[in-house]
């Protein structure tokens, strides 16, 4: 499963820009989701990475991505305290 996280770590950012990014996001978002573990998010890259994908889905105007970062919220924070991103 790291393996995954380390992936989305590399991939481009136009690409969570281009025409079909809305796919790419919710895809992503599942897939952290799925994937995420505590040792994972002491990893500053893989933290960034999420932090990132979440960042662009909420700025998205799809539903169905609103859902996929609703879910990697849902994970982090069964995971660790979000409290201090929640007061943002």
């Amino acid at each position: 499963m790291l393996q995954l996280l380390w992936t989305i770590t590399r991939l481009r950012p136009q690409l969570f820009t281009s025409f079909s990014a809305d796919l790419h996001l919710a895809a992503s978002s599942a897939l952290i989701t799925h994937a995420l573990s505590v040792p994972d998010l002491e990893q500053e890259a893989i933290d960034r990475a999420w932090r990132n994908v979440v960042g662009l889905g909420l700025k998205s105007r799809k539903p169905e991505v609103w859902e996929a970062v609703a879910g990697v919220w849902a994970a982090v924070s069964e995971r660790v305290d979000v409290s201090e991103d929640v007061t943002r």
